[in-house]
């Protein structure tokens, strides 16, 4: 290792400083489960240790905040916290919605460092003077309170396989709800199925939840009138395992386009890259756009038929 430290300015302190506060939150609240404690934790140490280098990881943390309403104007603010190898990356977004102009989303900062170079960081804040409740990062991080609202906290880890029991947690408790009768490996297997019941007899869903995992979903999550969903009954899709083009399992993407292809391909499952290449257009006769929900469901987002 040739260099044993990152070259950090102020202003690269505060920004640490900010990202440890804004975790050690976490770590106090009751958001996280016992396997993602053990991920946050490492990156609670590489955060506590700046500028010192603290090791190899690969992990991300992904925060995201409740939706806030400021007269017509509703928003919702993301933060992401990435360790790849040595380099730790802190980026900031979000989510804008207007009846009079739609929806859009929104980066507000992007800072990344890495040993022996100085960081790099861009911040958007003089553009979102539309958004009423933008403000730099440690300011955010001082308005957080996860007791007093609804986050929703994404990890991954690709060294803690503990976070695959959680999802197998959450799958068990489902089905539990579902059959009272069945025993719990045949519940797994017809869990899609009693899923399915179980929404369609569900007349409360509660809004539509949209988490984006990358630029690609944010672009197209911004296109969807989110009012408009809330207002339409809600449908499902099930029983899709990867997009249909490069394979990529839906358990790693946020968005999936059911529509058709360009150039009389059919139809296909497409995850927001593929469908960029690939896909004709979303709308009733084109395609539908799923978001997928908390509890794992993908739910209709975009594409309904509309009298």
């Amino acid at each position: 290792m040739t260099n044993s430290r990152y070259e950090f300015n102020s202003h690269d302190h505060l920004m640490a400083k900010a990202a440890g506060e804004l975790v050690e939150k976490l770590t106090r609240s009751n958001l996280l489960s016992a396997a993602q404690r053990l991920s946050v934790a490492k990156l609670q140490l590489v955060l506590f240790r700046l500028p010192k280098i603290t090791g190899d990881f690969d992990l991300r943390v992904e925060i995201i905040g409740p939706r806030r309403n400021f007269g017509e104007i509703q928003t919702y603010h993301f933060w992401t916290l990435v360790i790849e190898g040595e380099m730790v990356t802190l980026a900031g977004g979000g989510h804008f919605y207007q009846p009079s102009s739609g929806g859009d989303s929104f980066s507000t900062f992007h800072w990344a460092c890495v040993p022996g170079l100085p960081s790099q960081y861009s911040d958007e804040l003089e553009n979102l003077g539309i958004v009423p409740d933008a403000a730099p990062f440690d300011l955010m991080v001082s308005r957080i309170d996860f007791a007093k609202a609804q986050y929703e906290v994404e990890v991954t880890d690709s060294d803690n396989d503990f976070l695959e029991d959680d999802s197998d947690d959450d799958d068990d408790d489902d089905d539990d709800n579902e059959r009272d009768s069945e025993s719990a490996s045949q519940a797994d297997e017809d869990f899609e199925d009693t899923e399915s019941e179980s929404d369609d007899d569900d007349p409360s869903p509660g809004p539509l939840q949209i988490f984006p995992v990358d630029e690609t979903e944010r672009e197209l999550a911004a296109t969807i009138d989110v009012a408009q969903a809330n207002r339409m009954p809600p449908q499902y899709a099930y029983g899709v395992e990867q997009c249909d083009f490069c394979k990529c399992p839906v358990e790693n993407i946020g968005l999936l386009v059911d529509g058709d292809v360009r150039e009389g391909g059919g139809w296909a499952n497409m995850c927001s890259k593929c469908f960029e290449q690939r896909g004709l257009g979303v709308g009733w006769g084109k395609g539908q756009l799923y978001a997928k929900q908390r509890n794992g469901v993908w739910r209709m987002a975009m594409g309904f038929q509309l009298d």
